[in-house]
């Protein structure tokens, strides 16, 4: 499932081109749905926490590691995610939600 109603076509393995473009938006949304998917479960809870506007020095007690640590996986995240800055990490993931990929709780 791609997370939007108008794409849930059974049978289809690849969508090579989209006309709509609201349908286009979702299916980029999709490849980084992926990319999150592909990070490891402590990425992916650092990264939700990061987006819930959580200070790194509040991470990085909760998993009990240095601030540096929680600042190195913060830029690993932003680059698997081919993403610049962490704004964007915000934005990304509460886009996702809005499209119904995952509730991030945000």
């Amino acid at each position: 499932g791609l997370g939007h109603s108008q794409l849930a076509i059974f049978g289809v393995t690849k969508v090579v081109h989209v006309e709509d473009e609201s349908a286009q938006k979702v299916l980029d949304l999709a490849r980084y749905w992926q990319m999150f998917q592909g990070l490891d479960g402590r990425d992916r809870e650092i990264a939700k926490m990061l987006a819930a506007g959580e200070r790194i020095k509040t991470i990085s007690k909760e998993f009990d590691v240095s601030e540096k640590t929680i600042d190195n996986r913060r830029q690993v995240i932003l680059s698997q995610l081919s993403l610049v800055k962490p704004t964007e990490l915000t934005k990304l993931l509460v886009r996702l939600q809005d499209n119904g990929f995952y509730d991030f709780g945000l």
